[in-house]
């Protein structure tokens, strides 16, 4: 669920639990400037990198295998030069039980979260929810840091692109790329 495409333009982008890597592929075939995609999966990973090939720029992405709490525990913090992205999508399985880990390690590298869950989120006290909207079986919480670094993600702008999701009304996650993505099926 996200506002104008013109928030994904130029955006460092995390796609984190990415599955097909279905939302990182859409956001660098609307004009997001790099994209990390990270799941444990070998076959989602091989799966994300077929998709990939559909992009005229596949090398904006970086696809990781690992476990998504501990490759994040791997960064350098945001404060010393590490990662920050300035929309990161999370979709992890919907009985996964460790979202306060997750959010406490992304508040100061996430200009934006979008968490696509089966159940309301409780996110803690530091971040704000933008906006909400159920999608079937799926809820997708749109949540901003409530403490925004000083500095954005890749260009400085998290704190803009921020804004742009208060009033949130498209879903990205229903827009085709052009070609089509695998959706580790039938190919």
């Amino acid at each position: 669920m996200l506002t104008s495409m013109d928030a994904v333009d130029g955006a460092a982008v995390a796609d984190l639990f990415a599955g097909t890597g279905a939302l990182g592929v859409e956001a660098l075939s609307r004009g997001a400037a790099s994209a990390v995609l990270v799941d444990s999966g070998r076959a989602a990973v091989d799966t994300i990198k077929a998709n990939l090939d559909v992009l005229d720029d596949p090398d904006a992405a970086t696809v990781v295998c690992a476990d998504v709490l501990r490759w994040l525990d791997t960064l350098p913090p945001a404060e010393r030069g590490g990662p920050r992205w300035d929309i990161v999508f999370a979709d992890p399985p919907y009985a996964w039980a460790r979202w306060g880990e997750l959010v406490a390690r992304l508040a100061s590298r996430a200009g934006v979260l979008v968490a696509e869950t089966g159940a309301e989120l409780d996110l803690g006290a530091g971040w704000e929810v933008a906006r909400s909207r159920r999608y079937g079986t799926t809820l997708v919480t749109v949540a901003i840091p409530r403490h925004l670094p000083q500095e954005g993600a890749a260009d400085g702008a998290a704190p803009d692109r921020a804004r742009h999701y208060r009033h949130a009304e498209d879903d990205l996650r229903t827009a085709p790329v052009p070609g089509g993505w695998r959706d580790g099926g039938e190919a």
